[in-house]
């Protein structure tokens, strides 16, 4: 969700909070020893625009982030490097634990775990195991299965009798979750 500001940067492009700014007029220096190239971001705290510059680790005041003759809007000196939707949804396709249930999934677990508190059949571990499978077109689209993990422990104790596997989970996926996503 990125969210702009009325600031744009060098190219005209419109500045959202969060997004990765360089400065242009920035020189490197010949010095191999030389701090690196700061990176600038537009935040917003209590209620005030500011500028926070890496390396520095400070913020600067919007109005010391103009040009002169600049009007207020304009951030000539600045281009956008980074923006937030790309880095932040980059980061979090890397987590684990971006699941979705619908209504009618978080019901049918729901059930599945009373009917095993009602029978006492959890075990001595009380716990249900639920495990998500995204689909690789459509990552939103999580297939969901749910046992106990005594579920678990009975069919590795039947594998070891039978020499047959048998996987204990029960799929609770809501078959309108794609509609619904």
């Amino acid at each position: 969700m990125k969210i702009e500001s009325k600031y744009k940067d060098c190219n005209g492009s419109q500045i959202c909070y969060g997004d990765i700014l360089r400065l242009i007029t920035y020189v490197k220096p010949d010095s191999e020893n030389a701090p690196k190239e700061p990176y600038c971001m537009l935040v917003r705290q209590s209620g005030e625009d500011l500028m926070y510059v890496s390396g520095m680790d400070e913020y600067w005041n919007m109005g010391d982030c103009h040009f002169e003759g600049e009007s207020e809007t304009e951030l000539k000196a600045f281009e956008i490097f980074a923006p937030a939707n790309n880095y932040i949804r980059k980061v979090f396709s890397f987590i684990n634990y971006d699941i979705t249930l619908t209504f009618a999934e978080i019901e049918r677990l729901y059930k599945e775990t009373q009917k095993r508190i009602e029978n006492k059949d959890y075990g001595f571990v009380p716990a249900m195991m639920i495990i998500f499978e995204p689909e690789e077109d459509f990552e939103d689209y999580q297939k969901v299965k749910c046992c106990t993990i005594h579920d678990i422990t009975v069919a590795g104790e039947n594998h070891k009798v039978s020499g047959k596997f048998e996987i204990p989970f029960v799929d609770i996926t809501d078959e309108d979750k794609a509609d619904i996503l």
